[in-house]
């Protein structure tokens, strides 16, 4: 009986915790004006509203390099693959056949139509990727195509993509959605006219996005609510059907005991990482790095913050992907080390080591980032944590304006990542190579394993590669989190996708 009367007031006072921190949040808040980006104005009301960190940056596929702008885009613009639940390339706008080892022809399969009834040409196809590969477009996309030496009309159908060197896992780049050729013109698309499930029924190019699924019309409102607590109230109160990701365990572990409400979880394979500026006059130290590498209880935090809902990281793709050394030990927690190595450089508790950690004003991830602050302190660093709303954070990380920072690598299916992440040639504005890792050991594996004509050789230089950035340590693997999705009674048929994905609402049934 006092257990059954302590939890009935814990769901009190927690539900008036949630309306405080709601009203207060909603007077805090300012509305913005902006210029409606489709053709139709804001829809009355929405059939479902789905829960979003943040607005989207852009919803131009060749663009789109943030999750949730990438997830969006992906419901407007087909792209020729997309990926299964266990991360193999499988047709979608088109099928494929390897002609050799640099040869791939790409056939569209049925008669696909953009979203204002004209057809969808091979030469849209054609000229979507010829948009990606120019310079001038500036698509950060492009590093990952630089491999295609000459794309061939083969007829109104069928395009062969000729490489300049063999790629047995080439057509697992395809995935930017094919837009009109016609509207390709410039860096911002005026119209948003994609072949996908949706169409753009409304944005303002800042806040929440309206889409109408086009077999049935229901308009999904894509809720930009960036307070875990305002979105928790949101669910109870019935103003949101889908949160899926981001919140604290704790929301979880109360929001599963609502009877209205559905939690779903599945192991993720979302890689969540410290990241270093090697250019930095501190950071370029492999030591300091080494030392902060062994300072980090990553398995305390799992523990602690996400009730074990994680698992260690040891890289990029988890150890069941093929791509992935299942003999890669995990970073051990040895501080004494670290206070050892850091000695040697003349930092100690009377000298600490100060540096600055950059994060997103997430409630959770400042968490995160207070208890890794707390764990660096005791080996004599001292942590100033630097959080900021999401567009400044990752601006930030892109333009290199940051010692450490913390972000998660979601929906990566092949180790062609690599590439785009550590390779010298993909800094920035090229590629994600973001804490400028330049090291001609690691580019020869990289272009070794990229050059591979059988899986088995590939994987002895990403073996081989693995080891070498854990030496190095440009990233610091921290875990990779496990997926999860809260649904109200209207959404509870909504599938949680592997990787995060938001394709299988073109399926949901609507109660």
């Amino acid at each position: 009986m006092a257990t059954s009367i302590k939890c009935e007031i814990f769901k009190k006072n927690f539900l008036v915790y949630l309306t405080g921190l709601f009203l207060t949040a909603c007077s805090n808040s300012s509305s913005i004006e902006g210029t409606n980006t489709a053709d139709t104005a804001l829809p009355k009301q929405s059939d479902i509203v789905f829960a979003i960190k943040s607005a989207p940056r852009t919803l131009d596929p060749r663009f789109a390099t943030d999750a949730v702008s990438f997830r969006i885009a992906q419901l407007l613009y087909k792209a020729p693959v997309k990926f299964d639940s266990e991360g193999n390339p499988i047709a979608w706008l088109s099928d494929w056949q390897q002609l050799s080892n640099s040869h791939y022809r790409f056939r569209l399969i049925g008669s696909p139509t953009f979203t204002d009834g004209t057809p969808l040409q091979i030469e849209d196809f054609i000229a979507t990727y010829q948009s990606v590969l120019d310079k001038n477009t500036g698509s950060p996309h492009r590093g990952s195509l630089l491999n295609i030496k000459e794309i061939v009309k083969i007829n109104t159908t069928t395009v062969d993509f000729i490489l300049k060197k063999p790629d047995i896992l080439f057509p697992a780049n395809l995935v930017i959605g094919i837009i009109p050729r016609t509207q390709l013109a410039g860096k911002n698309i005026k119209k948003h006219n994609g072949s996908g499930s949706f169409q753009l029924a409304h944005w303002d190019g800042e806040g929440d996005v309206y889409l109408k699924r086009k077999k049935d019309n229901k308009i999904f409102q894509f809720l930009v609510s960036r307070d875990d607590t305002v979105k928790t109230l949101q669910i109870l109160k019935g103003e949101i059907d889908i949160i899926q990701n981001g919140l604290s365990q704790e929301l979880i572990k109360y929001l599963s005991q609502q009877k209205e409400l559905i939690v779903k979880e599945k192991l993720g394979s979302s890689y969540t990482y410290l990241g270093m500026n090697l250019q930095d006059a501190i950071l370029s130290n492999s030591t300091i790095r080494r030392a902060i590498s062994l300072g980090i209880n990553r398995q305390e935090i799992i523990q602690y913050l996400f009730n074990q809902r994680a698992r260690l990281a040891q890289t990029l793709l988890p150890r069941e992907h093929w791509s992935s050394d299942d003999t890669l030990n995990d970073i051990p927690y040895q501080p004494e080390q670290a206070i050892a190595l850091l000695k040697t450089l003349g930092y100690d508790k009377n000298n600490p080591l100060e540096l600055s950690y950059k994060t997103s004003k997430s409630a959770f991830r400042l968490r995160v980032a207070t208890l890794i602050q707390h764990q660096l302190k005791k080996i004599n660093i001292n942590i100033t944590i630097q959080s900021y709303d999401w567009g400044t954070f990752y601006g930030d990380i892109k333009k290199g304006s940051f010692q450490l920072y913390s972000l998660s690598w979601v929906g990566i299916k092949q180790p062609d990542i690599y590439r785009y992440v550590f390779h010298s040639s993909m800094i920035p504005p090229k590629g994600a190579n973001r804490g400028k890792y330049i090291n001609p050991i690691a580019d020869k594996l990289i272009e070794k394993g990229d050059q591979a004509q059988s899986i088995d050789e590939k994987k002895k230089y990403y073996f081989q590669l693995q080891h070498q950035l854990q030496k190095d340590l440009p990233y610091v693997s921290l875990w990779y989190e496990n997926q999860f999705v809260v649904l109200s009674s209207r959404a509870k048929n909504y599938q949680l996708s592997t990787d995060g994905n938001f394709l299988n609402l073109s399926t949901l049934s609507i109660n």
